[in-house]
């Protein structure tokens, strides 16, 4: 599995580094290019890809969000 990825904000390819820190649930993101950060709680299971998955659901439940804020903005 990767362990690198895309960055969603400057999509730089393989810009993305991902962290695991199973002993306190925690998976920590970021971008060695325009140092977006994330964290989430993870499991023993977890892998990069969770954590990346985790914050590419993020962006786009917050990207969703907003649009529907601005919608009600501009009404």
């Amino acid at each position: 599995l990767d362990k690198t990825f895309t960055c969603l904000f400057c999509n730089k390819k393989t810009s993305i580094q991902v962290k695991l820190n199973l002993k306190i649930g925690l998976g920590k993101l970021n971008c060695r290019v325009c140092d977006v950060e994330f964290d989430t709680t993870i499991s023993n299971l977890s892998k990069e890809i969770d954590v990346y998955s985790d914050w590419v659901d993020t962006c786009h439940t917050a990207a969703k969000m907003e649009s529907r804020m601005m919608g009600m903005v501009n009404s």
